[in-house]
């Protein structure tokens, strides 16, 4: 599984354990960026835009529930 992808699922967890759409909160991505190196702006930018596309795709899926 790549970088990526990791984000990717990363995010569709967050969602799921009921987390806000904030992926600096989330030890488990935060982890994964310094993992490398967390100086290459694209390659961070690049995994946090997949755990919010992860994250948002979960949320678009999760059925509606009425107050």
């Amino acid at each position: 599984m790549t970088l990526i992808e990791q984000a990717h699922e990363m995010g569709k967890q967050a969602f799921l354990n009921g987390k806000k759409c904030i992926p600096c909160q989330d030890k488990n991505v935060m982890t994964l960026i310094g993992t490398m190196g967390g100086d290459d702006f694209r390659a961070t930018s690049t995994v946090l835009s997949a755990w919010h596309e992860g994250w948002h795709q979960a949320n678009l899926a999760a059925p509606v529930t009425q107050c």
